[in-house]
């Protein structure tokens, strides 16, 4: 694909000094591709898609490619690419035992890495935006602040989920007294406030890894902080299943009963929700971040998206970690996504390829509280240059559908974020792409890990 891509990155060093409008042969705007349009960005934000640029802007054309949104990935916990492939063919409860003690003792170091790793993965196959949630922190905020600086050395937006846990199981990496993580949660969240690229929400694990004392003291942080919070959501699908929380425990009644399941919550996986459930959640407002990979890893189940939108749920798409998915890139979640959803139905047509374009990117945004995955005036610049001579999004009058279906990550060949040019044709431009990688290899090579597989 020919493109100015040079003469975009140029332009960062000047951006708030005047606009810049980008086009190319094929815009996705408002869920449909269109021809002679210009997305025009004024420093971070969107001012307008438009058949002519504005005087005085600065033109930057990609020929021969498609102007995308961004993918927003609404749950993942980045430390563990370190981990991809070494857990595998463990239910949650083994599962969750082994990695906890596999990353007990990560520090700074392996926590930048794993995260610089996941986000340039997400980068390059077109991921702007992710809700990372991150639990090592009982040595206090330098693991996350590794994790964060990772984010900011390399451009991407970062919801920062910061944990809290105090069950037993969590183990000397992961576990805090409630006192800790007040003050630590306080710390950070000032640290970063009004960053352009950063927000700090609470995240108490789950109601088997958090005690109710913890999660409404991480609750009344996120209402002081006026923020979203995060949890696991991992009730079995019957009584008759093992589960990780005690008996009879299910976590939607149980968040009701203590009166903080409300509009700022994201439930991570909520895969087993009876219709009552649903029914809460909805009228609580609570949102929903949707695993499809991550619920196949564990075989646990698939998520009735269509039912959750027929009650009014936002509902975002998410990766999970590497370390129960082995791929981060959320196209390649958003196929699964409809593939799955039609088995679950046992119907072709029970989703279509522009509602699975919206939750991999605008639905995204909604569930995250960014204006973000829309190319819209007064969104964030966050969008992505696909090349149209790829194979995969042959033929290209139905790139519409080859993009949810089809697509390579071959095909993102330009990645933007806050108006700055983070991938340049295939490459990470904030930082030594390769060098990152032989750091990885270095770190992963002096402490190797045992890989659990069965047989």
């Amino acid at each position: 694909m020919s493109s100015d891509g040079d003469v975009a990155r140029g332009l960062d060093a000047k951006r708030g000094t005047k606009p810049v409008a980008y086009t190319a042969d094929l815009i996705f705007a408002d869920g449909t591709l269109s021809s002679g349009q210009y997305v025009v960005v004024d420093g971070d934000t969107i001012s307008a898609i438009t058949a002519e640029p504005p005087d005085g802007a600065q033109v930057v054309n990609f020929r021969e490619g498609a102007i995308y949104p961004g993918a927003v990935n609404t749950h993942t916990h980045s430390f563990q690419s370190l981990l991809r492939g070494c857990v595998d063919g463990l239910d949650l409860g083994h599962w969750l035992a082994r990695v906890y003690e596999m990353s007990a003792d990560y520090g700074p170091e392996e926590c930048y890495v794993g995260a610089a790793l996941s986000f340039g993965e997400m980068l390059r196959s077109g991921t702007t935006t992710v809700a990372d949630f991150f639990y090592l922190n009982a040595r206090g905020n330098d693991n996350v602040r590794a994790v964060i600086r990772a984010a900011t050395d390399m451009g991407i937006r970062l919801i920062m989920g910061r944990a809290g846990l105090d069950a037993e199981w969590g183990g000397r990496g992961a576990v805090e007294n409630i006192g800790q993580v007040i003050e630590r949660f306080r710390l950070l969240a000032d640290e970063y406030k009004d960053h352009p690229l950063i927000e700090i929400s609470p995240a108490p694990h789950s109601i088997y890894g958090a005690s109710r004392a913890m999660i409404e003291a991480m609750y009344r942080l996120a209402v002081d902080y006026d923020t979203l919070w995060y949890i696991h959501v991992a009730d079995p699908s019957s009584p008759n299943e093992d589960s990780l929380n005690r008996p009879g425990e299910r976590t939607i009644p149980m968040l009701e009963s203590w009166g903080v399941l409300d509009h700022r919550l994201v439930l991570a996986h909520a895969l087993f929700l009876a219709d009552e459930e649903v029914k809460l959640v909805a009228e609580r407002g609570a949102r929903i971040s949707c695993n499809p990979a991550s619920g196949m890893w564990f075989g646990d189940g698939i998520l009735d998206i269509p039912r959750l939108w027929r009650s009014g749920i936002k509902v975002g798409l998410a990766t999970d970690g590497a370390a129960s998915n082995n791929a981060l890139n959320l196209f390649r979640e958003t196929w699964l996504a409809s593939l799955s959803q039609r088995l679950r139905a046992r119907d072709p047509s029970v989703v279509t390829a522009s509602q699975m374009a919206t939750l991999a990117t605008e639905d995204g945004g909604r569930v995250l509280n960014l204006p973000v995955g829309r190319l819209a005036e007064g969104y964030k610049a966050d969008f992505v240059v696909l090349d149209t001579l790829d194979f995969s999004l042959q033929p290209v009058s139905a790139l519409a559908v080859n993009v949810v279906h089809g697509m390579s990550e071959r095909a993102v060949r330009h990645v933007y974020c806050g108006g700055r040019q983070v991938v340049s044709d295939g490459e990470l431009t904030e930082i030594d792409q390769r060098a990152l990688l032989r750091r990885a290899a270095h770190l992963m090579s002096s402490a190797p890990v045992e890989v659990v597989a069965p047989g």
